[in-house]
């Protein structure tokens, strides 16, 4: 092989590294949006909760004050 190719080859090499590199940090970043999502999910779902309890209370309160 001469040297052009084998210099060629190498730099090729450094390439796939760096993408293999980025690939790999940008699938932590996916992992971690990931689990930012799911934990404002857990929020969502609790806000509505604690919503829909409130417009029950708040229905009763009103059901009662009419009798």
């Amino acid at each position: 092989m001469s040297n052009y190719a084998t210099n060629r080859d190498i730099e090729s090499r450094k390439k796939v590294v760096e993408l293999e590199n980025c690939n790999h940090a940008i699938t932590e970043i996916m992992n971690m949006q990931k689990e930012a999502n799911d934990f404002l999910q857990q929020k969502i779902d609790i806000l509505e909760t604690q919503l829909s309890l409130l417009n029950n209370s708040e229905m009763g309160t009103l059901l009662n004050n009419q009798e």
